[in-house]
């Protein structure tokens, strides 16, 4: 009995009827969904069979991006909505809120740490011991950061008065 003949379709034929080009339809082949074409024809049910697969991976995949894309667009609406509540709550501060306040520590800080240092100039340390000029430095550094300190304490208050009343 013999084998009936295959069908054969031009490469050019499924070209025009996919919308790709030879290149493209051999680069599928060549991923195995349809054998690749014998003197420029392919095999028509393969092809076709093996297009609609492709096709239909092709749409999984995009399914898969989309989906993904809209876990990602889920995941940081509700991290900004995590924060905007804590900011409502009072547990975070807005960097424009708080700018100015560290601004006004800051100069606090060098004015004071400036006119500290005009008193402890090299002339007025020179006859005292390493240990004691050590000591003197020591304290202006910690008179400074207490300055901070004592700057940023009101805001702990301030939150504190802020969450009691919400």
């Amino acid at each position: 009995m013999a084998t009936p003949s295959k069908k054969k379709l031009a490469a050019a034929d499924l070209a025009e009827l996919t919308g790709l080009s030879d290149r493209q339809l051999r680069n599928i082949a060549q991923k195995g969904f349809f054998p690749p074409p014998e003197r420029g024809d392919y095999d028509e049910d393969k092809s076709l069979r093996g297009m609609i697969r492709y096709q239909a991976e092709l749409l999984k995949k995009k399914s898969s991006t989309l989906t993904e894309e809209k876990e990602l667009l889920t995941r940081a609406k509700r991290e900004t909505a995590e924060f905007e509540l804590e900011v409502l709550r009072g547990r975070y501060a807005l960097i424009e809120d708080i700018t100015s306040e560290i601004r006004s520590v800051s100069i606090h800080q060098r004015t004071h740490f400036t006119h500290h240092c005009e008193r402890v100039s090299p002339s007025k340390l020179a006859f005292r011991s390493e240990p004691e000029c050590l000591e003197i430095m020591k304290r202006l550094v910690d008179d400074t950061c207490k300055i901070f300190t004592e700057g940023t304490r009101k805001w702990d208050t301030e939150q504190a008065q802020t969450s009691s009343e919400t």
